[in-house]
């Protein structure tokens, strides 16, 4: 996942909803239509992101380790 955007009308703003737009380093774009709480989710995805920077880096803990 290279970016993860938030698309939100008036509308949407006023019923707390709006399109998640998720977009690889492959240039690929994945539109989830209609998410109730966007931002939540949004905030989600970049925390995964960053686990996993984190995890890749080295710096989690193995679970094999005692």
């Amino acid at each position: 996942v290279d970016i993860v955007n938030l698309e939100q009308g008036v509308i949407d703003r006023i019923f707390g909803c709006g399109d998640v737009l998720v977009r690889t380093t492959g240039e690929v774009t994945t539109r989830f239509p209609a998410i109730n709480n966007p931002t939540a989710m949004r905030n989600a995805v970049v925390q995964a992101m960053e686990a996993s920077a984190v995890r890749l880096a080295g710096g989690g803990k193995s679970s094999l380790s005692g």
